[in-house]
């Protein structure tokens, strides 16, 4: 993600499993929807750090964090995916500690969030013949190829791999 610091000083921020439901046109500090507040102000998330980055003082810089851990807990059905926050490592009220990211609408595409997304295919299971004679697949082929298919179908939402913001 493309970013803007205010900031003098390097800050480290740290991305956190957001653990409750929200809505993109009703999301605030103090509401996770329209009318709904979060259960704490700022959001509902897991305090296990997923994932920590330098932001550095130079503007229009690329931060990435490798939220790979989550992302598999998501494909498992660990986890229902909510997405990330983004919070300071050292959050407290000296001075301004301001950074800007990018969103999804910003004007340059290139300065756009995004999720890179890396996977390895299962094997193709071996059809075995069944009790009519007609191929079957194993119940574990079928997992297998389940699990590619979900990584392929979430690919362009959650993927698997390093969030690039």
């Amino acid at each position: 993600m493309s970013s803007v610091p205010f900031a003098p000083e390097a800050r480290t921020h740290n991305v956190h499993r957001i653990t409750t439901d929200w809505t993109e046109t009703g999301v605030t500090w103090n509401s996770r929807a329209t009318g709904i507040a979060w259960t704490t102000a700022g959001g509902d998330y897991d305090t296990t750090v997923t994932a920590g980055t330098s932001t550095g003082i130079t503007a229009n810089v690329w931060r990435e964090w490798d939220v790979t851990t989550d992302v598999q807990t998501f494909i498992n059905g660990s986890y229902p995916n909510y997405g990330w926050l983004i919070k300071d490592a050292a959050e407290d009220d000296e001075g301004c500690k301001r950074f800007l990211y990018r969103s999804r609408e910003y004007t340059e595409a290139d300065k756009r969030p995004k999720l890179e997304v890396t996977y390895t295919p299962a094997a193709t299971p071996t059809p075995t013949p069944g009790p009519t004679g007609v191929p079957e697949f194993s119940p574990m082929g079928l997992i297998a190829l389940i699990g590619v298919l979900s990584v392929l179908l979430a690919g362009t939402t959650i993927g698997r791999g390093k969030r690039r913001q």
